[in-house]
């Protein structure tokens, strides 16, 4: 790499570089930079495109020649290059490196290879031979590449024949025929623009601009005084904030297709929609749900759309509902009994703003609940929950799957649960198990403080008050009917790891403070019993 960068400034700036300009651009390399970006830089930043200037590509070129081979080009040559020009699949930026690799290609010319490689040899030499890098000198770094002409180097019998003639306007090639045809970048370039030219690339040159682009003085000066500035067409790709600026309305509806790079407020989209460029105008919207719901056509001729903070059922339903032709992320906020009510709508119209949701939150809950009534088409079936309130019954919440987990000082009420797990902080929770099929299994348990109450709701029947201090971690309730526990449970035994024991037929709750329960059992109260059967719950 570093051969090719001292190539590369002796070619385009006829000196060999700085060692700081090499350090840096080294650097640049590893970094991840492209060498062609790197030639661009020296051409345009450094002043190379000062040596090879000219009114056309075939004053370029000629120029470009006599700069890097020290001779004129053959026709040949210079008009495979115009093509290539002309065609653009070159340009000043990458003309320099374009020509260094056809020297030394197999059609190239062997002496132009030799005094690219001399040239190279030279401004190594002297870099390799300077003592300390304040010791450079930009004249000095010249005169050795300078050093290496032609003359010096070629084989007068390889010289190519059939050289371009610059006095002879008909002969060689030219720019499609007409040697006052620019490209746009080429007449930005030139010293001396004709007093009549034409742009060759007018109709596409700008067609994704920023407002600087197309505003910029120099630029709209060139292409006005061109004889077919009436092809000038241009469209905008910008950020929204230059977009929607006042002063760049004139510009703006001016504009063929305009498109905004990052996402816009509804006020910036209305004021892009009421453009009057005469092409397509393409926008993400990102607002609050309120303005979004309120966008109209704004909203609906967005391609993403993103709410910023949550929406209420009604404004949910109007953003979900919206025609934009790309992505809409948005959440739902609002009370539980307004979103059950929602989602056990009849109507599957009516639940579009749940569906689509990325979440849905009732603000007077907070146990986190699934709640599957959206169908299998919602994206959302998680509503959570928040509050520790517990004015819903067992019915409202339909069927519940997966795991229930809080934050502390909650009630959590589990149905039909299929052995799935509740969690609670461990401190203060009371845990309403009903009629589960399969087993309940309760994590996070603190006896000291913590509440289980069977066959209903929290305060609807007696609770089990597990309140004996020294018994956190695991509990374990036996279930079976009072015949099978025996008086005061006693058919347990004197060895289990069980402190707790409901009849299931009569609801009487004992507790056995050491797991012994031949002696030393307490009848704490009763619960209704319900149909409870052993299998039905394991606290662990």
């Amino acid at each position: 790499m570093r051969a090719q960068l001292i190539e590369l400034v002796a070619a385009t700036l006829g000196r060999a570089p700085s060692p700081e300009e090499l350090t840096n651009w080294l650097a640049d390399l590893e970094g991840g930079t492209e060498l062609s970006a790197i030639a661009e830089e020296i051409m345009f930043d450094l002043g190379g495109v000062g040596r090879i200037a000219g009114v056309n590509n075939t004053a370029i070129l000629v120029n470009a020649y006599q700069n890097l081979f020290g001779r004129l080009p053959d026709n040949t040559g210079l008009n495979y290059w115009l093509n290539e020009m002309n065609a653009g699949r070159v340009d000043l930026g990458n003309l320099i490196p374009s020509l260094l690799a056809g020297a030394r290609a197999e059609t190239g010319n062997s002496n132009d290879a030799l005094v690219i490689n001399g040239r190279l040899l030279a401004a190594t030499q002297y870099l390799d031979g300077l003592d300390g890098d304040d010791n450079y000198s930009a004249s000095a770094a010249a005169a050795a590449v300078s050093a290496v002409t032609r003359g010096s180097v070629a084989d007068s019998a390889e010289e190519p024949s059939d050289l371009y003639d610059p006095n002879d306007q008909g002969d060689g090639g030219d720019d499609n025929g007409d040697d006052n045809s620019f490209t746009l970048q080429q007449a930005l370039a030139a010293t001396d623009l004709p007093d009549t030219y034409t742009i060759s690339d007018i109709a596409t040159v700008h067609a994704a601009a920023t407002i600087a682009d197309v505003t910029d003085a120099n630029t709209m000066t060139v292409i006005a005084g061109a004889e077919n500035s009436a092809d000038y067409v241009y469209s905008l790709s910008d950020t929204v904030a230059n977009l929607v600026d006042a002063g760049a309305a004139n510009t703006v509806d001016g504009a063929v297709n305009v498109t905004a790079t990052d996402a816009a407020t509804v006020a910036q989209g209305d004021i892009l929609v009421a453009a009057a460029n005469t092409g397509t105008t393409t926008y993400n919207l990102n607002d609050t749900a309120a303005a979004l719901a309120a966008a109209g056509g704004t909203l609906n001729s967005a391609t993403n759309v993103t709410a910023s903070d949550a929406a209420n059922l009604a404004q949910a339903e109007t953003i979900a509902d919206a025609t934009n032709t790309g992505t809409t992320t948005y959440s739902v906020e609002g009370t539980s009994a307004n979103l059950i009510t929602a989602a056990q709508d009849a109507s599957a119209a009516n639940k579009n703003g749940l569906n689509d949701a990325a979440t849905i939150t009732a603000t007077d809950l907070n146990e986190v609940v699934t709640f599957d009534q959206l169908g299998a088409d919602a994206a959302a079936t998680r509503i959570a929950f928040f509050d520790g309130e517990t004015t819903l019954s067992a019915a409202d919440y339909n069927t519940l799957t997966g795991s229930i987990d809080t934050s502390g000082g909650d009630n959590i009420i589990v149905d039909t649960m299929n052995g799935a797990a509740v969690t609670g902080n461990g401190a203060n929770d009371t845990f309403a198990l009903l009629s589960s099929d399969t087993g309940v299994t309760v994590n996070s348990f603190v006896s000291a403080q913590d509440t289980v109450a069977l066959g209903g709701v929290a305060g609807a029947v007696a609770a089990i008050a597990l309140s004996v201090a020294g018994q956190d971690g695991s509990e374990t309730l036996v279930l079976d009917t009072a015949a099978a526990l025996g008086a005061s449970a006693m058919n347990i035994g004197g060895a289990s790891n069980a402190n707790w024991a409901v009849a299931s037929d009569t609801g009487t709750v004992y507790y056995d403070a050491d797991g012994d329960w031949t002696g030393g059992v307490v009848t704490v109260g009763t619960v209704n019993a319900d149909t409870l059967v052993a299998a039905d719950f394991t606290i662990a």
